[in-house]
């Protein structure tokens, strides 16, 4: 279940087909016959996450494609499609002009260059970390190589024109990031769980901590029991 990103009212919900993954419209009800819903054909999405991050009041979509292909190099891409689009809007959504993604013209996409990234693994809203009424919002590349340590980069949400106009028709490079997590060392499966969140520990606490997890960290041994790893805000409004 994701959040009311057609504002009509009620949460949409996400399954997965033999044709890709569809969007269902919360006010057509839980059957998959008769409404209206929209199936995304052309990208491999594995994970999603909805949230404020236009600070427009309505809920956007986040999808990860970690084996997303751009040039030569598969590296990942993590898209966001601004909430509120029309039917028209949506039909268009896979219409891009440079193969890669989304349509520019109406999302915006984040892409990697290094090869076997898997930019997208996980993707996840965090909350408004810097109180500037908009949502914000992480991608992981957990990398599972032994040359390139896993990283979770975290995004400032902000109005969708100020998205597309720094994107200008192309997916936003590795660097436009705000903060940039790195893993301890390579194979760490750092990023590779679909889950993050961030924790006020007190009332009226402007400096949250925001927790990720790599599921293959040795914790000092041999093993691969994992970790979850804290950063405080101070290291993450750099």
């Amino acid at each position: 279940v994701v959040g009311d990103f057609d504002a009509g009212g009620l949460s949409e919900y996400l399954f997965s087909t033999a044709q890709g993954l569809r969007v269902r419209r919360g006010e057509d009800g839980l059957s998959d016959t008769g409404g209206w819903s929209y199936t995304f054909t052309t990208l491999e999405i594995e994970s999603v996450a909805s949230l404020d991050v236009t600070g427009d009041f309505i809920d956007d979509l986040l999808i990860g494609v970690p084996e997303e292909t751009s040039g030569d190099v598969a590296a990942g891409y993590v898209g966001l499609i601004p909430g509120g689009l029309s039917e028209g809007q949506l039909l268009q959504l896979e219409q891009t002009t440079n193969g890669v993604g989304l349509n520019p013209g109406i999302a915006v996409g984040f892409s990697d260059s290094v090869e076997r990234a898997n930019f997208g693994t996980a993707v996840c809203g965090v909350g408004d970390l810097n109180n500037d009424g908009f949502g914000d919002f992480i991608g992981t590349a957990p990398a599972m190589t032994r040359e390139f340590p896993g990283e979770a980069r975290l995004y400032l949400g902000r109005p969708m024109e100020t998205f597309l106009d720094q994107a200008a028709g192309q997916p936003l490079p590795r660097g436009t990031e705000t903060t940039r997590f790195l893993a301890a060392e390579p194979g760490t499966g750092f990023g590779v769980v679909g889950e993050c969140s961030a924790l006020w520990p007190n009332p009226g606490d402007t400096q949250p901590y925001l927790f990720l997890g790599a599921s293959q960290d040795p914790l000092g041994g041999d093993g691969d029991e994992g970790a979850v790893f804290y950063f405080r805000n101070d290291a993450l409004a750099r």
